[in-house]
C-alpha cells in the first residue's frame, strides 16, 4: 500500500471516528429521553402518562436504530484500521 492510499485511509478513519462521536451523542440523548419519559407519574396524569410512554417508545426505537448504525460504523473503523496496519 502506497503513502497516498494510507493517507486516504487515515482521512477516512478520522471521518468515521467523528461520525462515531456524533452518533454517541445522539445515543446518549435517546437514553436520557427514555429515562425522562419513563419517570413514574401520578394516576391523575394518565393522559400525560400515555403521551410520555409513546415518546419513550419512540426514543427506544430511535436508540435501537442508532445502536445498530454504531455497530456497523465500528465494524467499518476496525476494517480500515486493519488495512492501515
Amino acid at each position: 500500500m502506497n503513502q497516498d492510499q494510507k493517507r486516504y485511509l487515515r482521512g477516512l478513519l478520522d471521518e468515521k471516528n467523528e461520525s462515531l462521536k456524533q452518533l454517541d451523542i445522539v445515543i446518549d440523548r435517546c437514553r436520557k429521553d427514555v429515562s425522562t419519559y419513563l419517570q413514574p407519574y401520578l394516576p391523575i396524569e394518565s393522559i400525560i402518562g400515555e403521551i410520555q410512554i409513546d415518546y419513550a417508545v419512540s426514543a427506544i426505537l430511535e436508540m435501537k436504530n442508532r445502536l445498530e448504525e454504531r455497530k456497523a460504523l465500528v465494524d467499518e473503523i476496525d476494517k480500515i484500521k486493519a488495512e492501515i496496519a
